[in-house]
């Protein structure tokens, strides 16, 4: 058995690790006005953050299994930063990628003050597009998820 939790505008279901039951979550939204921070492991393996002020409706499932179309496992190649998207994450998009180096404990506090206070940050990110930076509005943002590089299997 584990936990799935699945938010307004965004089609994902995410695994929650450790999850036994949902009422300690379910509580915790409840009764906080902090980021949360909860490890999941698919479709992306990382540590989610949540505003439970600006999460809206959130559906919190503790199920054997759920059936989704959005794949499981999604493998980034680096450090990624999901956000909130209508089609979820994708092997093509699984979110925005992070630079190189990027410390994601810091960011982390970075997205976790900004949840907290209504603020924006700014972080530098890569796409097939481009370089950039992603402006995060902490005002408005549900949830995050960051993820690290997927480590290579040693070699036998």
């Amino acid at each position: 058995m584990y936990l799935v939790v699945r938010f307004d505008g965004d089609p994902t279901f995410w695994h929650l690790n450790p999850a036994d039951d949902f009422q300690p979550l379910a509580d915790q939204l409840a009764k906080s006005t902090d980021a949360i921070s909860v490890p999941v492991t698919e479709p992306l393996a990382g540590t989610m953050l949540i505003s439970p002020r600006c999460a809206g409706t959130i559906a919190i499932l503790d199920h054997e299994h759920i059936g989704s179309w959005i794949p499981s496992g999604v493998k980034a190649p680096g450090s990624v930063l999901y956000v909130p998207m209508p089609a979820g994450p994708t092997e093509d998009f699984p979110g925005y990628a992070l630079s190189e180096g990027t410390d994601l404990g810091q960011l982390s506090q970075e997205i976790q003050g900004a949840m907290e206070t209504g603020t924006a940050i700014t972080t530098p990110i890569s796409t097939s597009q481009g370089d950039g930076n992603l402006w995060i509005d902490g005002d408005t943002l549900a949830f995050a998820v960051l993820c690290p590089p997927i480590q290579a299997a040693p070699a036998s």
